[in-house]
């Protein structure tokens, strides 16, 4: 058992009943049409290293986007010209958070999560929410051309007003699959305010299993330490007693 007080807040857990959100790199799952991760062992001068191919150790070389091949956690240098790197940022290691399950609204065909719908929810008083807009009980491995659900603009810009700074969310973007570069959610979320949240984070293509109930967790949020706007990450929730 763990005991701790954030912010004043005591708040007691199993430290091995975590619950692990993320989906790995070489998973098979993908989006943004670039296809799987390559990966196999390094072959250098015709030696392949590989313990099954007769070398002493395996060594793995991997090609991979980290926007496409698994969860990530981004930071708002994935749209601005300075690139905030992921690796630079400091994240606390519990962050008091909610889990939503929202009922999406439907327009023109796409799923939305409004800020009407968000509203019916409870995702007040905390630094970090967990979204799950995924409907159904599994999830897609390809992402390529399915239109997922995403956040509205005004939705996207609540949550900064309600102080949320850290997202989590089991779809490849928070924004539309399709939209000529808009990133209205994005823009919302990192510069809607009126200095940029650039300790804010989003993390994308979370994997949130489909009984996991509604309410307060605490949130690990490891990030794989790469000079990128984004990186692999473990998103981690914890059920306080």
């Amino acid at each position: 058992m763990i005991r701790l007080t954030i912010e004043k807040v005591e708040y007691v857990f199993d430290e091995t009943l975590g619950i692990d959100l993320s989906r790995a790199v070489g998973s098979g799952v993908n989006a943004w049409y670039i296809g799987s991760p390559q990966m196999g062992p390094l072959e250098v001068g015709g030696a392949v290293y590989s313990v099954s191919s007769g070398a002493a150790v395996n060594f793995d070389q991997i090609n991979f986007a980290p926007h496409a091949h698994g969860t990530h956690t981004e930071t708002f240098g994935h749209i601005d010209d300075n690139q905030l790197l992921i690796e630079e940022l400091r994240l606390p290691l519990f962050i008091p958070c909610k889990l939503i399950r929202p009922s999406l609204e439907t327009i023109d065909g796409d799923q939305v999560l409004t800020e009407e719908a968000l509203n019916r929810c409870d995702y007040q008083g905390v630094k970090a929410l967990v979204v799950r807009l995924n409907s159904s009980k599994e999830y897609p491995v390809n992402y390529d051309h399915t239109n997922w659900p995403y956040l509205s603009e005004s939705a996207t810009k609540r949550l900064v007003e309600a102080g949320v700074e850290h997202l989590v969310l089991d779809v490849p973007s928070i924004d539309k699959e399709k939209d000529q570069g808009a990133l209205l959610s994005h823009r919302a979320f990192w510069k809607g305010s009126e200095s940029t949240r650039s300790s804010a984070t989003i993390t994308e293509f979370a994997q949130i299993p489909a009984d996991l109930s509604a309410g307060s967790y605490l949130l690990q949020l490891q990030v794989a330490p790469i000079l990128s706007d984004a990186a692999p990450s473990r998103p981690i929730l914890f059920k306080p007693l």
